[in-house]
């Protein structure tokens, strides 16, 4: 809403109304999920069929659109300049070099993944405005990528590695197509 003291806020974009100026000269950044998928490279791996083998983690990709609002277009153009900015200087975010400020939020959360930018079509560009029910804004979209959700019970980072690498067969120079 118009009343965050944050600059930037996550939201549902469909809920703001971008027809709007923003609440500052600064103006403001929301950011929204757009869509969760399973990473593919971890999706294709056995499963663990022991009765009492923890699961392993779930790996997924997030898409986040990062959409801007202000009071001129050209201050909503420099906001996008410094997220863009702000994720190509620091494209790995993990627990040790990236600081949580939300309070609901577990301190003690472990999380590793890469940020990169997504392109998408003009097509889809215009699809996914229609869809949040708004004008299009400047915008960009992020994919969180190996995003590793776990349960309780869930198996050690190592033993998935060992086990995906015991299912890869080394190129030799004998056979080099084979992979």
């Amino acid at each position: 809403n118009g009343n965050d003291p944050y600059l930037a806020v996550l939201c549902n974009a469909a809920d703001k109304d971008f027809g709007a100026e923003g609440t500052d000269k600064d103006g403001q950044i929301f950011v929204h999920l757009i869509n969760v998928e399973a990473d593919n490279i971890y999706r294709n791996q056995p499963d663990y069929p022991a009765k009492d083998t923890p699961v392993r983690p779930a790996t997924l990709n997030l898409y986040v659109l990062f959409a801007f609002r202000s009071k001129s277009y050209l201050q909503s153009l420099k906001l996008l300049a410094e997220v863009i900015r702000y994720y190509q200087g620091k494209p790995l975010l993990k627990d040790g070099n990236t600081t949580i400020t939300d309070t609901t939020i577990d301190p003690d959360l472990k999380f590793d993944f890469m940020v990169n930018y997504h392109n998408i079509s003009l097509e889809d560009s215009n699809n996914m405005w229609s869809n949040l029910g708004g004008k299009q804004q400047p915008f960009a979209i992020y994919q969180l990528r190996m995003l590793k959700i776990s349960p309780k019970n869930s198996i050690p980072e190592t033993t998935i590695k060992e086990a995906i690498l015991s299912q890869v067969k080394p190129i030799t120079s004998a056979n080099p197509s084979v992979i």
